[in-house]
């Protein structure tokens, strides 16, 4: 079994819940798992048999349905100085792609 928690930060770009897949390495099917905002939910996969006694890297594709981005889905954070215009407001840089929090993968 390959054991996969994911957690879906709570916020607005995540209102109507997000949709998690998994492929593994020969398996032609796709695992999936639905996560609603600030849900966090481990996911079990049978292995096909040819990753019954995984060794070494096995790549594992992870893909979602939504993407959010800390720089356009975070509004400015304002302050009351920066409402009076005498202070910028707090920008966030961030500009990745995030899709869900994989906190953790093993195999039992």
């Amino acid at each position: 079994m390959l054991i996969a928690g994911f957690r879906l930060p709570n916020v607005p770009r995540f209102r109507g819940g997000q949709e998690v897949q998994i492929r593994l390495p020969n398996d032609r099917s796709t695992h999936r798992l639905r996560l609603d905002a600030g849900q966090q939910h481990a996911m079990r996969i049978r292995l096909p048999s040819a990753l019954q006694r995984p060794a070494g890297l096995i790549p594992i594709e992870i893909t979602s349905t939504i993407d959010y981005v800390p720089s356009r889905d975070t509004p400015p954070k304002q302050t009351l100085l920066s409402l009076l215009h005498l202070e910028a407001p707090a920008v966030n840089g961030d500009n990745r792609d995030l899709g869900v929090v994989l906190m953790y993968l093993y195999f039992e």
